[in-house]
């Protein structure tokens, strides 16, 4: 009985196309909030909170 099971190319496949896909939405999400950070002015927000 063996132990190791062969891997088909389509298993391969749909797991590297799994792992683009979590990298581009990521990046994605990363440049979105960049610049939405960049706009809020820290000054300003630290004194709200006062």
């Amino acid at each position: 009985m063996k132990l190791v099971k062969r891997i088909g190319v389509a298993a391969v496949l749909i797991a590297v196309l799994a792992a683009a896909l979590t990298l581009f939405f990521s990046l994605l999400v990363n440049l979105v909030m960049i610049r939405k950070l960049k706009k809020i002015d820290m000054v300003e927000s630290m004194k709200a909170g006062e």
